[in-house]
């Protein structure tokens, strides 16, 4: 009878006591569905990972480039298609070393960097570097018609190899191994069909996200297009074509409504860490 009297619980407990169980339950229940989830995502990630780092490991000539963050764009590139990520990865390689592109960063661009300048020293709040080109002030015309094309092509190759290394610069100087993109800023202020978009310059602008969709796969965490004129229009629909479904869904594009698309970067970007005509403070 003592017994009883100590473990007796009235019915308002009794009712506070199964709704406890229940929400614990529900709780784990949830939890164990999460992982599973997980587990069923990465089993097959892995799995397609370990039988790609199989077929590529022998042309792997860079430290980097046997890291997981390093081959998992180009199998997310190709759905999980093993055969078709190294296929990726063999023509990347080849075209690296045809172009000397590991020595493209120490190579002299400062001529080219006064005509067409850009800034990566700003970094978004969870690290990625953030890469900011006003692109509509660069003259693409007076390269193209000078007989520069090449250069302007691998320039913007070399900026590409440069926020790449960034990336892999601050995942190791912060120990974030989830730093893996960056974000881009274009500013199309300025931006005219004569000096961009003639006849001569289209087939440069569409060289460029060929050459990023083969060589940089996914290295976009965000792209955004900022104060674009309605002029821009005609060169976007050539453009978003030879952008993966990846870049377009990562691209964000905005008209000249500064208070619209500055509330959607400082989301992600602190002002201090990107130029005034971003809306920053970074001098």
């Amino acid at each position: 009878m003592i017994l009883l009297n100590l473990f007796r619980i009235d019915s308002a407990q009794t009712i506070k006591l199964v709704f406890i169980c229940i929400s614990i339950q529900s709780c784990l229940c949830g939890f164990n569905s999460t992982i599973e989830g997980s587990r069923n995502g990465n089993v097959k990630e892995l799995d397609s990972l370990k039988k790609l780092r199989k077929e590529v490991k022998d042309i792997l000539y860079q430290p980097y480039m046997k890291e997981d963050k390093y081959l998992l764009p180009w199998l997310r590139a190709k759905n999980y298609d093993v055969e078709s990520a190294a296929a990726m990865i063999r023509n990347a390689i080849e075209w690296r070393k045809r172009n000397n592109i590991d020595s493209i960063l120490s190579e002299d661009w400062s001529s080219v960097e006064r005509a067409l300048p850009y800034r990566n020293d700003g970094v978004a709040r969870d690290g990625s570097p953030i890469l900011e080109i006003q692109s509509g002030k660069w003259s693409v015309r007076k390269f193209v018609l000078s007989g520069k094309r090449d250069v302007y092509n691998k320039y913007l190759t070399r900026i590409s190899e440069h926020m790449a290394t960034k990336v892999r610069e601050q995942a190791a100087k912060t120990g974030n191994n989830n730093i893996t993109q960056h974000i881009s800023l274009y500013d199309l202020s300025g931006y005219n069909i004569r000096e961009h978009g003639c006849v001569a310059c289209i087939p440069a602008q569409l060289q460029t996200p060929r050459d990023f969709e083969a060589y940089f796969p996914q290295a976009f965490k965000a792209l955004y297009f900022l104060n674009t004129p309605k002029v821009f229009e005609a060169l976007l629909i050539l453009l978003r074509p030879v952008m993966s479904p990846y870049t377009n869904k990562v691209l964000h594009v905005y008209g000249s409504n500064k208070h619209e698309w500055s509330q959607h970067i400082f989301k992600i970007v602190a002002p201090d860490q990107i130029m005034p005509g971003y809306g920053g403070t970074k001098y």
